[in-house]
């Protein structure tokens, strides 16, 4: 298993590689690329899609290793724009209640490191998932590569399809929220024959 790129909470695609292969080891020394996305994460509202970032230090235009990577905090707290914001979206969702709970609660945290923010969200996310998923990292090679967005995504029930039909570019919250304990059997039955590509 090559090392990943993690984006905050993951995306489908990224989600689905580590799933079937049951790990993700993610590489501190990988120089970090904003065109990846790897502070954010989209969810779905009543208005269509919803990027939800972590703002870093020193602005997004951030260049150097992943592992020093440092999150901004200011007065106009990006964690409460994120809590209000999920509940906002999926309040309405069959598992919101259920999986809620865990999910808000990584906001109550101020990690220091985008790292730790990334890789407490794919934590929390496999013990829901009760997937057995083994996390880690590795501080010793820059050799990562990141998997392609082209994973064919299958349909599944979102809040939404009446107003904009089925929308692939949800991460994973929306997966989780909408499919709850079923999550994790999606993932595994999603095609990743596209695999890696270089960043």
């Amino acid at each position: 298993m090559p090392n990943m790129y993690l984006s905050f909470w993951g995306t489908i695609s990224q989600w689905a590689l580590a799933a079937q292969d049951n790990q993700a080891i993610v590489s501190l020394a990988a120089t970090y690329n904003k065109r990846l996305h790897l502070n954010r994460t989209v969810v779905l509202g009543g208005q269509g899609a919803i990027a939800l970032s972590i703002p870093l230090l020193g602005g997004r235009d951030q260049s150097g290793l992943l592992k020093d990577i440092k999150v901004a905090y200011t007065e106009d707290d990006w964690r409460r724009k994120h809590t209000r914001t999920i509940e906002s979206c999926y309040r309405k969702a069959p598992f919101f209640d259920y999986y809620a709970p865990a999910v808000l609660g990584l906001y109550e945290h101020s990690f220091e490191f985008l790292w730790q923010w990334q890789f407490e969200s794919w934590n929390i996310a496999s013990k829901l998932l009760k997937c057995s998923l083994q996390l880690g990292w590795n501080e010793e090679t820059s050799e990562t590569k990141n998997l392609t967005r082209k994973v064919a995504i299958s349909s599944y029930p979102q809040l939404f399809t009446d107003r904009y039909g089925f929308q692939e570019n949800a991460d994973f919250l929306d997966l989780l929220f909408c499919m709850g304990p079923t999550t994790i059997k999606y993932l595994r039955r999603l095609s990743t024959n596209e695999g890696f590509i270089k960043p």
